[in-house]
């Protein structure tokens, strides 16, 4: 998971800048889960308003559906926000900053490059501050010792200079409430020739809003840009995944006697990826990676095919098996990437052209 993180800062880790989260830089870490004896129950309302029409007379084999829907969830379990997570380090960092005794030079953390005695080494800022300059790189390279913030959740990466994070410990806590609404519209027309029977078909979802309130440490909003709405964004890790506001399906569908043929499209419409900022600000970024990176994820469309065919046993106890073989993905369309070599794996199915082949047997 990625977190923006004050003390990945080696400015807030010298003293030089408060730890907020204005002076906080994408910091990646490992996560896991725990127990909590107090978990209590999420709740929800659910409202619904739709209609189904399948007219007759001219419009015979026409079929028109909408559906309007919401929910609103309280309480929901939600797995603790990383960036609340970090707050009772980022306490303790406040609480020792102001003692000098706590200073250590950054660069000999690494075991090759501790002092004579094999430890590392301390430092005074003030002294570094009068001698070199308070923008020096010498005062810069005096740090609060990470010993001396130490707390239970949080592991940083051992002797690391930059503040890398390892494992963030997140139970499961009830945690704010999630308001969703968007429509649901389908279409439908079946005609028959002497060809076969065919049906053309249309699915489509809009979500409309997918609103995020009142979860601790998302006061900043999702990925800390100031907005709560999901709908059509990349989310918050294990908060919200990614959510494009518009999916649709279309389906074109023949069949005669034994025989069935289908094709489907699958669209997924783009979404914007919120930390696409602060990723190519980030000064630990390579170049390379920040020329590659996008601030939205393409729209994606996958096609698939699948042909049945149904046979009727001479012996009726035997009742009749359907035969089926289709490809998904038929196309092999590309995933589309908002980064080098990182795709979002919640929504697209990397696994490209598959083939299947299925026996269902009727008793």
């Amino acid at each position: 998971t990625t977190v923006q993180d004050p003390l990945r800062n080696q400015q807030v880790r010298a003293g030089l800048l408060p730890a907020t989260d204005a002076n906080a830089i994408a910091n990646s870490s490992y996560t896991t889960g725990a127990p909590n004896p107090n978990l209590g129950n999420e709740t929800a309302d659910t409202y619904n308003l739709g209609f189904q029409w399948t007219p007759s007379g001219a419009l015979e084999g026409a079929s028109i559906g909408a559906d309007v829907w919401r929910f609103e969830v309280s309480n929901r379990v939600l797995p603790l926000i990383p960036r609340a997570a970090l707050n009772p380090e980022i306490d303790k960092f406040n609480s020792v900053v102001g003692d000098k005794s706590n200073y250590i030079l950054n660069d000999t953390q690494p075991l090759d490059s501790r002092g004579p005695d094999g430890n590392i080494v301390a430092c005074d800022p003030d002294a570094l501050a009068s001698q070199y300059g308070v923008d020096s790189e010498e005062r810069l390279n005096c740090v609060v010792n990470p010993e001396a913030y130490v707390v239970d959740g949080i592991q940083r990466s051992l002797y690391d200079v930059n503040g890398g994070l390892t494992t963030i410990v997140l139970p499961a806590v009830n945690a704010g409430n999630i308001e969703v609404q968007g429509i649901d519209l389908s279409l439908g027309y079946t005609w028959s020739t002497d060809f076969g029977n065919f049906r053309l078909s249309a699915d489509y979802t809009h979500i409309d809003e997918y609103l995020v309130k009142d979860v601790p440490g998302l006061e900043l909003g999702l990925q800390e840009t100031g907005r709560f709405d999901a709908a059509g964004v990349d989310g918050e890790q294990n908060i919200v995944r990614e959510v494009p506001d518009n999916r649709a399906n279309l389906s074109l569908s023949w069949n005669k006697d034994n025989h069935r043929l289908t094709v489907f499209n699958r669209h997924t419409g783009s979404f914007e990826v919120l930390g696409h900022a602060d990723y190519i600000a980030n000064p630990n970024a390579r170049q390379v990676n920040i020329d590659y990176a996008r601030a939205k994820v393409d729209s994606y469309n996958t096609w698939d095919v699948q042909y049945n065919y149904t046979h009727d046993w001479d012996n009726a106890s035997w009742g009749s098996s359907v035969f089926t073989l289709g490809i998904i993905d038929a196309t092999d369309a590309d995933i589309p990437l908002y980064r080098r070599a990182s795709f979002n794996a919640s929504v697209f199915d990397a696994r490209g052209r598959r083939w299947y082949a299925r026996l269902l047997w009727q008793f």
